[in-house]
């Protein structure tokens, strides 16, 4: 756990030292069950190697659950008591000034502005005063979101109608904050422990935040709110968290929200724990930042001198609480109080002196009751020997709010005489006495006094008895506290991971639509070509099948996730199989002309099925109707061998008339040998033919 809280903080400059470790180790585990690893030094080593993890770690711990108007009893009564106060008692057109710590994506911030907008607006008779909001938080992403000002539609289930209409623009995308609240509000990246804080406040909201810190850091947290806020301003906790033990800084409102105000207390609040980040911290020789040196401390004159007339010069005083358990001794109270034998036991009636114990504890129990001061004339008290004579006032403090309901017991010496002239009454009044009604009254007071003896110390042990009851309820209110806060922890978590799942879910929805029109289309497509196609896997078991598949092999949408070979086809193609897994093995694609038993003939390809990743999950075989086709390449076999036929009788016949032809060529030959006489003859009788026709 150490070594990744040091790598979280080496990568992105924050400390989840100071965060409860169940908390960070649910959100580890979370993590590790991603990446399914099973031990937490697994997950250091893979932060190590992988940085961009831990920048996922960290928005993990980030636990930005909020919405609008969280918690609507809190949000009534800031716009029916608080904030009404708040305008009350400030000036007109003077500016009223909040913190929203840890506001996330802004929700939070939002709603105080328009609740401060609704309030001053009923208020009667109006009054003109502003609200600056300060909104901080350690994800600058989500800063980056709250700065736009723009949600999703779902938020209409948390924000009334007329707020939507009032307060946001209706945009496609969802609702936009309306410019009049988005001017109030400021947004900015801030780490609580490290950066300075905003000051003069006169309400500061810090919910569901502390639920997750270890007590020393809430505790200093609550220190820096006093600080921050003004006198009288209100802190705002979450439902679950309350100041626990800063009580002193913080005065719990009516009501069963956690609204405080804020106590003047004469305790300084101690801011220097929180060092700004505007100058880089120095290295120590180990390389880790140095802490800060103190400033040296320069004596305060006046404060030495109160010192001086408060130990010498002031009455003896103690403060308790109303139980008489001691909270503050002054000096010179020696003389009133000792220490009991025994166990240590720092309660006021424990550590009385005799003569102090019985009229002190009647007198501060008649305080407490009636709320009034009590003083006690010339006690006198046993010391060391001697008897004291004692003024004693008990008084119930109203102020300061910091020490309201404390009882402050004062001291004043008046004198002091021997024990022994204290006990030895006149000689005058003792002969004045009857020596036997002397004896009775002694016998008498000493019983009394026994009997007042047993009464307060069966007194003291009921005291003993409750406070140690009260002691165990305390304890089990803390535990139980502890319990709820862990509750309450594990619901914002829980909350994360419903809205996380949610968006999942709506994802997956959005892909399963799209994978059904995906699919839709794939099967118009495949019907609509009218091609008999089939998937099978790696072990040759039908996948699905188009309708036409089925007229060439028998199917029915049971036979999904049996062997194609265990099925009945027409097809006369005894190598299907071996082809099928050549293909697989191959991944080279195959096509073949294969007929049916019943003179169908059909072009069969086989392809490899590769996903959109590109691997081999099985084949894919498509079935291509050649039966026309076919009959029509036998037509022209057929017609191109009569043609051929036709063709060789006509070559025979050509031979022979090539025969006749040369035969004939030499006979016209001889004959013109032979009548090459007669040729001149008759052409010369020609020409005279073709002269006496001309004179004609």
């Amino acid at each position: 756990m150490e070594k990744i809280i040091l790598l979280l903080r080496t990568k992105t400059g924050h400390d989840f030292s100071l965060y409860k470790k169940n908390t960070l180790y649910r959100r580890i585990e979370r993590r590790m069950g991603l990446h399914q690893l099973d031990k937490i030094t697994h997950y250091a080593s893979y932060l190590r190697s992988n940085p961009q993890e831990i920048d996922l770690l960290f928005k993990e711990l980030l636990i930005g659950v909020t919405s609008f108007f969280r918690d609507p009893a809190m949000w009534e009564q800031l716009k029916g008591e608080v904030i009404p106060a708040l305008i009350a008692s400030r000036a007109e057109n003077t500016t009223l000034r909040a913190w929203i710590t840890a506001c996330s994506t802004g929700e939070e911030a939002y709603s105080l502005a328009m609740v401060f907008r609704e309030a001053l607006e009923e208020l009667t008779p109006s009054r003109h005063l502003k609200l600056q909001i300060f909104a901080s938080d350690i994800d600058k992403d989500a800063i980056d979101k709250a700065r736009i000002g723009v949600f999703p539609p779902n938020i209409a289930t948390d924000v009334s109608e007329e707020r939507l209409h009032r307060f946001f623009i209706r945009e496609e995308c969802g609702y936009r904050v309306s410019q009049e609240i988005r001017e109030m509000v400021i947004f900015a990246p801030q780490n609580l422990v490290t950066d300075p804080p905003f000051t003069k406040l006169d309400l500061l909201t810090c919910r569901n935040l502390l639920i997750y810190l270890e007590p020393g850091l809430q505790k200093k947290l609550l220190s820096l709110f006093h600080y921050s806020l003004n006198p009288d301003g209100i802190l705002v906790l979450g439902i679950s968290e309350t100041v626990g033990q800063s009580s002193q800084f913080f005065v719990p409102l009516a009501g069963k929200m956690r609204l405080y105000r804020r106590a003047d207390t004469a305790m300084g609040t101690n801011l220097t724990v929180f060092s700004p980040t505007v100058t880089r911290p120095q290295q120590s020789g180990d390389g880790y930042p140095a802490l800060p040196q103190p400033l040296p401390h320069v004596p305060n004159l006046s404060a030495l001198t109160d010192e001086l007339l408060l130990r010498h010069y002031t009455p003896a005083a103690v403060l308790t609480t109303p139980q008489g358990d001691i909270v503050y001794l002054s000096a010179k109270t020696g003389k009133y109080l000792e220490p009991t034998v025994g166990k240590a036991n720092l309660n006021i009636f424990a550590m009385a002196r005799e003569g102090l114990a019985g009229p002190l504890h009647e007198a501060f129990a008649r305080a407490v009751r009636e709320k009034v001061t009590v003083t006690l004339k010339d006690l006198r008290i046993q010391t060391n020997g001697s008897a004291l004579s004692v003024d004693v006032v008990v008084q119930p403090l109203s102020t300061p709010a910091a020490m309201q309901g404390m009882m402050l017991i004062v001291f004043r010496e008046i004198g002091e005489a021997s024990a022994k002239k204290a006990k030895a009454p006149s000689k005058t009044k003792r002969n004045a006495m009857d020596e036997a009604r002397l004896a009775e009254l002694t016998r008498e007071l000493q019983q009394s006094r026994e009997q007042v003896q047993i009464t307060y110390e069966e007194m003291q042990t009921s005291q003993e008895e409750l406070k140690a009851a009260y002691e165990e309820l305390q304890s089990t209110n803390e535990e139980l506290q502890s319990t709820n806060e862990e509750l309450t922890t594990s619901k914002e978590e829980m909350q994360s991971m419903n809205e996380e799942l949610q968006t999942i879910n709506q994802e997956l929805t959005s892909k399963v639509d799209e994978l059904t029109h995906i699919g839709d289309d794939m099967e118009n497509l495949l019907n609509s070509t009218d091609i008999a196609t089939l998937f099978l896997d790696h072990q040759l078991r039908v996948r699905r099948f188009t309708p036409k598949m089925t007229k060439i092999i028998k199917l029915i949408p049971g036979d999904a996730g049996r062997p194609i070979t265990d099925q009945v086809n027409e097809l006369d193609y005894p190598d299907f199989a071996h082809d099928v897994q050549q293909v697989l093995r191959s991944l080279v694609s195959s096509e073949r002309q294969i007929s049916t038993r019943d003179g169908r003939w059909f072009l069969v390809r086989i392809l490899p099925y590769r996903t959109r990743d590109n691997r081999i999950d099985g084949a894919v075989i498509t079935f291509v109707d050649i039966s026309v086709s076919k009959k029509l390449e036998t037509a022209m076999t057929e017609a191109l061998s009569v043609l051929q036929t036709r063709f060789n009788d006509q070559s025979s016949e050509l031979d022979a008339a090539k025969e006749l032809e040369n035969v004939l060529r030499k006979a016209q030959a001889l004959l013109e040998k032979r009548f090459e006489g007669q040729k001149v003859e008759l052409r010369q009788a020609h020409a005279d033919l073709r002269m006496k026709g001309g004179t004609r």
